[in-house]
C-alpha cells in the first residue's frame, strides 16, 4: 500500500508538471488554427505569419544549439591487455617512459596513434576541459616505487599522478587516477611511468587512458 501511494504521488507530480506544457502547446495550436481560418476567409494573414516566424525562430535556435552540442562533443580511449605480461625496461633513472596501447575502439574528435611497442597518444581535435581516467597494471622490482601520470605533449600533469611500491614475489600492481586537464587543438595526451630513483625491468599487463570533454 505504501509503495502504491508513492507511485501515485509521483504520477500526480508528473501530470502537474506536464499539464502546463501541454496546455501551452494546445493553446498555440488552437491560436494558429483560428488565425489560419481568419486568413483564408479574409486575406488578413499578418498574425499567421507572425506565429510561423516565432515557431521558425524557436526551432532554428533549438537545432543550432543541438548541432553545436553534438559538434563539440569529444571523447577518446586507448587500451591494452595481455594477461601474460609484456617485458618493459626502465633503463634510465628519472625518465618517464610512454605506455603503449594497441586498441582504440571509441573515438570522437580525437585521433589515435599507437600500436604494439609504439609510443601511443590521443590527439585532440577540439579544445576544452577534459576529464581523464587512466589505469596501468604490471610488475616491477621489489620495493621500487613507480610513478604513473598523464602528459600533455611533454608537460607532466602532476594533478594526475599515481604512485605505488612494488612488493616482493612479482605481484601485479594496478595504478589508477582521475583528473582534469585543459587541451587545445593538436595537443597529444600520453600515459607514462617512471621507476622513481631506480632502474630495472618489469612486465606490462594492461593499461587504459580515456578522455571526455566536459566544457570549454
Amino acid at each position: 500500500m505504501k509503495k502504491w501511494n508513492k507511485y501515485m504521488i509521483l504520477m500526480v507530480c508528473f501530470i502537474a508538471l506536464a499539464m502546463p506544457v501541454y496546455a501551452s502547446s494546445q493553446a498555440f495550436i488552437k491560436l494558429y488554427e483560428d488565425k489560419s481560418f481568419w486568413c483564408r476567409f479574409t486575406g488578413d494573414c499578418d498574425d499567421v505569419l507572425i506565429l510561423e516566424s516565432d515557431f521558425s525562430d524557436f526551432t532554428t535556435t533549438y537545432n543550432e544549439t543541438y548541432d553545436d552540442h553534438i559538434l563539440d562533443y569529444a571523447y577518446g580511449e586507448m587500451w591494452y591487455m595481455n594477461h601474460t605480461g609484456t617485458p618493459v625496461n626502465f633503463s634510465v633513472d628519472g625518465t618517464y617512459y610512454p605506455t603503449f596501447f594497441t586498441n582504440s575502439t571509441r573515438l570522437k574528435n580525437f585521433t589515435f596513434n599507437g600500436g604494439f611497442g609504439i609510443n601511443s597518444n590521443l590527439t585532440a581535435e577540439i579544445g576544452g576541459t577534459y576529464k581523464v581516467g587512466f589505469m596501468a597494471a604490471g610488475t616491477g622490482q621489489n620495493n621500487h616505487i613507480y610513478f604513473t601520470t598523464v602528459f600533455v605533449n611533454e608537460v607532466r600533469q602532476n594533478q594526475c599522478m599515481a604512485h605505488e611500491k612494488a612488493s616482493a614475489g612479482g605481484d601485479i600492481i594496478t595504478q589508477t587516477g582521475v583528473c582534469f586537464i585543459d587541451l587545445i587543438v593538436g595537443d597529444n595526451v600520453t600515459l607514462r611511468t617512471n621507476d622513481y630513483g631506480d632502474t630495472g625491468t618489469g612486465n606490462y599487463h594492461a593499461g587504459n587512458l580515456n578522455l571526455l570533454r566536459i566544457g570549454d
